[in-house]
């Protein structure tokens, strides 16, 4: 659970914010489920799991993308151009990252244009 249970690379520096959020996810979903007669299995388990995924997903494309795109020279300096060049799309990877921009702010043809052209 927490920053373990995601971790990738440091990239984002984020893994307070997502164990913190995670918890947050964990109490939302589990600590009412252990006032039911049955096991939390099922469909409180399920429950927060679909929840983990809506809430985490973008960042983890976001983080699986970025350690596979930076492996390549070319595309971690082009990047790294752009995105200092660029405030707006600073702005918004930053934000997916952190999970509070969508992840269609950046999976669009008109950013990945800007990002590489």
């Amino acid at each position: 659970m927490g920053d373990a249970a995601d971790f990738f690379d440091p990239v984002t520096g984020d893994g307070i914010l997502s164990a913190l959020r995670g918890a947050e996810l964990v109490a939302e979903t589990m600590i009412p489920a252990l006032s039911l007669p049955d096991s939390i299995a099922g469909e409180p388990l399920r429950h927060y799991q679909r929840r983990r995924r809506q809430v985490f997903a973008g960042k983890w494309i976001m983080e699986r993308a970025t350690r596979y795109l930076m492996s390549s020279p070319w595309f971690f300096n082009r990047s790294v151009s752009r995105l200092g060049r660029y405030q707006d799309m600073a702005h918004s990877a930053i934000g997916v990252a952190g999970g509070f921009v969508p992840l269609r702010e950046i999976l669009n043809p008109l950013f990945l244009a800007r990002m590489i052209l």
